[in-house]
């Protein structure tokens, strides 16, 4: 997984590329780590938006790992939802 790491860093990290490297880390039970590569695709798209297409999955993902990790207020931020 490292290998696939320093590939997408030096050949120009895309959001796919993320969304590959969380489910590994998720399968992994490295949640923490999939989590910061679920939301390298926020970053992704808003410091270059012309050029980075969002991987729509990845909302999903970051919402799963929050609640995995029992973050249940972020998990209802990320999926919209006001819990007051």
């Amino acid at each position: 997984m490292d290998a696939h790491i320093a590939l997408c860093r030096d050949t120009g990290l895309l959001p796919p590329d993320c969304e590959s490297i969380a489910g590994m880390l998720q399968a992994r039970q490295k949640l923490e780590q999939a989590l910061e590569w679920a939301k390298r695709d926020l970053d992704l798209e808003t410091s270059n938006p012309e050029s980075r297409r969002p991987s729509y999955r990845l909302d999903g993902i970051k919402h799963g790992l929050l609640v995995k990790l029992g973050d249940s207020n972020r998990a209802l931020e990320s999926a919209g939802v006001s819990n007051k």
